[in-house]
């Protein structure tokens, strides 16, 4: 069993030989390459990801100068609570938790800003606000 499934294989070689001919060798002078041509000023053209759109694809935007500067942002900061007694104070100020000493980037509104807390008292925190020398004075809300 084990020879006839070896002269098998070997005849299926031969046969496989004799009918797979080598290509014929062709110079690099004799290739022709096909020129590929883009319209992209026809209206056949289509945005493969908005076909319905009327504006042309693939066209550079560019932004108009009109000499205004965007406005900075606003940054409201609120204190929320003060917790702890003697040197263990903290203060909430915007939802971030601040020791004495200590800096943080707290978030206000749609920006950030880096805050460092100078000093605790009872009902007030002073702050500075990325790395200002103006300290600026949160008091606690009454409700």
């Amino acid at each position: 069993m084990c020879c006839a499934f070896l002269f098998m294989s070997a005849m299926i070689q031969v046969q496989a030989a004799e009918t797979n001919k080598p290509p014929a060798f062709v110079l690099p002078s004799e290739v022709t390459h096909p020129i590929s041509t883009f319209d992209d000023k026809s209206s056949a053209v289509r945005d493969p990801f908005f076909p319905h759109s009327n504006r042309a694809p693939y066209v550079k935007q560019v932004a108009k100068e009109t000499g205004k500067v965007a406005p900075a942002p606003v940054l409201q900061f609120a204190l929320k609570a003060i917790m702890g007694t003697g040197k263990n104070k903290m203060a909430l100020i915007n939802n971030q938790t601040l020791a004495e000493g200590e800096s943080a980037t707290v978030k206000s509104g749609t920006s950030t800003a880096r805050v460092h807390c100078v000093k605790i008292a009872d009902r007030s925190v002073m702050i500075t606000v990325d790395g200002k020398n103006e300290q600026i004075e949160l008091r606690m809300q009454d409700k």
